[in-house]
């Protein structure tokens, strides 16, 4: 008897509801076969989400590359490069991209505005008073300005070494490389075959077409707008810009003349 009152009150410790906890009632429900079932309440928790970038030694191959190639989008490339490749001093990857990773871009130089490319000696123009320290520079301004080259000029290249040349090829294979203009001939200087300049700027197109599209791309407007036609050296008339599908098989057009519309 003792130990069937003990049972008894064991099962009514345990049926009994604490103070804090709500009563069964509620969870009890008829079942359609008349039989009394215990609805337990689940709560669905959400999976923990785990950081960005960290790889979970349980979780298959595919799923640790996803989760890197996240860390590496949620962090940035660049912590991503730097994490990845070590420091400046880590020489197990390539140098030339390291210094893309770790140092800004340089400034590209260009001949005439680099020292290194430049002559001690001031070349001087032989019609007026530019200078300049760079032989391409002096050459451009020679052909552009005054529509003539070093050969036309008379002007040679004479290098410190002793050789004389009309171009500044010699300074591919000298060290020293630095030049002095030296004038040969009786100092007269011809030009370069200049053609018709433009009717409307300063400009002298080269060719028959290249005039024709200068007046049409620059000056908006056309050869007969202006009353005048290009006579080329074949004895071909260019009056629209479209005449350059049947004169360019005959000829480049470079030796070509102005000439009024009504004329010959």
């Amino acid at each position: 008897l003792q130990s069937c009152s003990t049972a008894m009150s064991a099962g009514d410790s345990i049926s009994r509801p604490k103070e804090n906890e709500e009563p069964l009632d509620d969870f009890i429900s008829m079942s359609p076969d008349n039989e009394i079932s215990n609805v337990s309440a689940t709560i669905l928790k959400e999976p923990k989400e785990e950081p960005l970038g960290i790889l979970n030694p349980y979780s298959s191959e595919n799923e640790a590359d996803d989760n890197a190639k996240e860390g590496m989008s949620q962090h940035g490339e660049a912590s991503f490069a730097l994490d990845s490749f070590g420091s400046e001093t880590d020489h197990s990857f390539p140098n030339h991209l390291l210094d893309l990773i770790f140092t800004e871009r340089r400034p590209s130089c260009r001949a005439p505005n680099n020292e290194k490319y430049w002559e001690k000696n001031e070349l001087e123009c032989p019609e007026c008073n530019y200078g300049s320290r760079s032989v391409v520079a002096w050459e451009s301004h020679l052909k552009v300005k005054h529509s003539t080259k070093p050969t036309l000029a008379g002007c040679l290249l004479r290098c410190d070494c002793g050789h004389e040349s009309y171009s500044n090829t010699h300074s591919n294979h000298c060290k020293i490389a630095n030049f002095t203009i030296i004038r040969k001939g009786d100092g007269t200087i011809r030009r370069t075959k200049m053609t018709p300049q433009c009717v409307l700027c300063k400009v002298h197109p080269k060719t028959t077409r290249g005039y024709a599209e200068h007046l049409y791309r620059h000056h908006k407007t056309s050869l007969t707008a202006n009353g005048i036609f290009l006579k080329c050296g074949c004895g071909f008339h260019y009056i629209i810009l479209n005449d350059y599908k049947k004169h360019d098989k005959k000829c480049d057009g470079r030796n070509f003349s102005l000439n009024k519309l009504g004329e010959e």
